[in-house]
């Protein structure tokens, strides 16, 4: 009976694949298919592949494709059966997949209107994946880039919820500004720097108020800065290496420098921007977390470098890196970054320390070393907590909290915990001594 069933759908196939008949033929399958499992999943990702396939052509030859398309409202099928429990992760990809693929070569404003419209893909954008499947993950990542580089003032408008005041699409991407795998943090930047381009009061001030608030994204982006930096100058610090291992150490040295960067340039696109409030909120972020306690704290006077250098975590390690870290970034960061502000800032503190403002950078640069040990035992004592009321022995940093002490440990340790990841991180505010010394 199944070979006769086959035999009967191949003869009843049309013979012309780009045709209404076709894409007749493909949503039948999918009618008669409303219910997803092991036995069907290879038939229906076909089946999608070839409906987006038949749609971007006829969105550029023959537009009564598309009309078909919304006639019978596939795009709500394809969203009942994400929502179907038990959805295997091979469909989930393809839907993901099949989107993309729409969004991204479909040229006629109005068909990419009618996708966007009736919020599907905000609450597609929300869904809660089980992002420890990578191949998906990669999916979603692209997905939301994909949708970032559609953006412009018209299109905005169907991810910015003026009046709940949300916005998915900016929300849900900045929450893996933090993952391990670097193409994942590259697709991020550029989603941001994409709707950040878009003049949209609503959206600028959204991103903006975000800002204001505790654990915003500039906020957990500095502190992974710190990070970053503290971890580079530990892995250099190593003294005892043998030859086997020098390779793999130097190869690490050369993804945290690029990785510093990678950052700084993205900083610099930022800023280039020329949007005055983002511009100000970047840089006291930048400067009161990252440029004054740990570029400029070990070359300034003794007493503040030492009391910086003091700064120790839980296991009694250092919270400051040394000079040769502190020249190398700094001159990196000065080479990329041209924001006058804030070079004018740097410049005022290393060749006027004795200038009356000075003092109060001194003290911002001690309270910011301060604040990134309080941030690290709070995050541990939050850790061992959570730990603790779900009975598990094995205490394993969560990614979202960067509890971790290491740069190195951060990356091998979240590689199993993507989906905490999605979590909103913790971070404290930008100081405002900073923006009073960069303003002196």
């Amino acid at each position: 009976m199944p070979r006769l069933r086959e035999l009967w759908d191949d003869l009843r196939k049309p013979k012309t694949k780009f045709s209404i008949d076709h894409l007749k033929y493909l949503y039948n399958i999918l009618a008669k298919n409303q219910v997803v499992n092991a036995k069907n999943q290879t038939v229906i990702v076909e089946t999608l592949r070839q409906v987006a396939e038949l749609i971007i052509w006829g969105d550029q030859n023959n537009e009564l494709f598309f009309e078909f398309f919304l006639e019978k409202n596939i795009l709500s099928y394809i969203f009942a059966i994400l929502h179907q429990p038990g959805t295997p992760q091979v469909v989930k990809v393809q839907l993901l997949q099949t989107l993309s693929i729409l969004i991204e070569n479909i040229r006629s404003e109005t068909s990419l209107f009618f996708l966007l419209s009736n919020n599907h893909i905000n609450r597609l954008i929300q869904y809660e994946f089980d992002f420890s499947d990578e191949e998906l993950l990669a999916y979603y990542i692209s997905f939301l880039k994909t949708l970032s580089l559609k953006l412009n003032v018209g299109v905005i408008q169907f991810f910015f919820n003026d009046r709940e005041n949300t916005f998915p699409l900016y929300s849900e991407a900045v929450k893996f500004f933090n993952h391990p795998e670097s193409m994942i943090r590259t697709a991020i930047r550029t989603l941001t720097l994409n709707i950040y381009k878009v003049p949209d009061d609503g959206a600028a001030q959204f991103v903006l108020d975000k800002e204001r608030k505790a654990g915003s994204y500039f906020t957990n982006l500095v502190w992974f800065m710190d990070e970053q930096a503290i971890a580079l100058d530990r892995i250099t610090a190593i003294e005892t290496v043998t030859e086997v291992s020098v390779g793999r150490l130097m190869g690490r040295v050369n993804l945290l420098a690029d990785e510093a960067l990678d950052l700084f340039y993205y900083l610099q696109d930022i800023l280039s921007l020329h949007l005055d409030q983002l511009t100000q909120c970047m840089n006291r972020y930048l400067l009161s977390n990252f440029v004054f306690p740990l570029l400029i704290g070990p070359l300034v006077e003794e007493d503040v470098a030492h009391a910086i250098k003091n700064r120790i975590d839980r296991q009694g390690r250092s919270l400051a890196v040394s000079a040769c870290t502190s020249l190398f970034l700094l001159s990196e960061c000065l080479h990329v970054v041209h924001n006058p502000a804030l070079v004018n800032s740097i410049a005022k503190v290393l060749l006027f320390p004795e200038g009356i403002h000075y003092q109060n950078v001194r003290h911002t640069m001690a309270r910011a070393a301060g604040r990134f040990a309080k941030r690290q035992r709070s995050a541990q004592r939050k850790n061992m907590r959570r730990v603790v009321s779900q009975g598990v022995t094995l205490v394993t940093p969560n990614v979202e909290e960067r509890t971790q002490e290491d740069g190195e440990g951060a990356r091998e340790e979240a590689a199993g915990r993507v989906g905490a990841a999605r979590g909103e991180g913790k971070g404290g505010s930008g100081e405002e001594g900073a923006a009073a010394a960069a303003a002196a």
